[in-house]
């Protein structure tokens, strides 16, 4: 089983509202593209740099988890989770040929990157239909849930949004849809319009709470289905260029995982809960 740690000093490099955990899926996801080169079946990975201003790529040093735990080389990868993988034996000045992993990093602090276990369901044809990503292994994204999940009531509550007034397909509670759309009704994508909600809509988007959702969200969807977040990307990247009166729900957010969905609809009544987490906030 790979196991993945992080420099202590690449939190400079990671926005406040995004988790070492976030980003560690992004990581595994991109080493698993490339890891058939590096000769091992176990691995140990450091995620020793981060993408900044005038760094284009995440840096991975990568060291054989068996007996010696050389070095065997790093891995780049791009903001869109694309690795490129270096032997090390093709390194110009390696500081680390040769080294096994206590003689590389024991005089550096490196932490442990814990990622939950991910349950992936099935159709009655065996196909992938469906990932239970779980959530980071730390506490204050649990509070980050929490704080989200009562500004939605209380902007609910303001806006005169309830259960018996507003109801919405998907249950009793209301939804409010925001982003773009194209439908039969319209001639070309156009942005919602709220009315007079969109402000209520706008300040909960702009919340750091929801940011670090919508940034896990979409580290996750990039993780387990690369083929669709690059299909995402690329048409929804030519159509905001195209039409530059269209808007993000939010601006990117990260420096490794951009907001890649259209529509988001967040539930604010009082009688829908999600699972585990009371969170309520759809995006498609």
């Amino acid at each position: 089983m790979p196991r993945f740690y992080y420099r202590r000093e690449i939190k400079r490099g990671i926005l406040k509202h995004s988790s070492i955990a976030d980003i560690g899926k992004m990581v595994r996801n991109a080493v698993l593209l490339v890891d058939h080169k590096f000769g091992v079946e176990d691995y140990i990975c450091i995620l020793t740099a981060a993408v900044s201003p005038g760094r284009n790529y995440w840096t991975v040093r990568v060291h054989d988890a068996g007996p010696g735990t050389l070095y065997l080389g790093g891995v780049k990868i791009t903001p869109d989770g694309i690795p490129d993988f270096m032997p090390a034996a093709l390194e110009r000045d390696s500081l680390y040929e040769g080294s096994s992993f206590e003689q590389a990093w024991a005089k550096r602090v490196v932490k442990e990157i814990k990622l939950r276990k991910p349950i992936v369901a099935f159709d009655s044809q065996n196909r992938a239909c469906m990932v239970f990503v779980g959530r980071p292994d730390d506490p204050t994204y649990n509070e980050d849930c929490a704080a989200f999940h009562s500004a939605m009531e209380e902007a609910g509550r303001g806006a005169g949004l309830t259960g018996h007034v507003a109801p919405h397909r998907r249950g009793h509670f209301p939804a409010v849809n925001v982003g773009i759309v194209h439908e039969n009704s319209t001639e070309k994508p156009i942005n919602l319009d709220n009315k007079d909600r969109a402000p209520v809509i706008e300040k909960l988007l702009l919340r750091p709470d929801f940011q670090r959702l919508e940034s896990f969200t979409s580290a996750s969807f990039a993780a387990f289905d690369p083929l669709l977040f690059g299909y995402y990307e690329a048409h929804l990247s030519c159509l905001f260029s195209k039409r530059p009166e269209l808007k993000y729900i939010l601006p990117p957010i990260s420096a490794y995982s951009q907001q890649r969905r259209s529509t988001s609809a967040p539930m604010c009544g009082p009688s829908f809960t999600g699972y585990d987490a009371p969170v309520r906030c759809c995006s498609l």
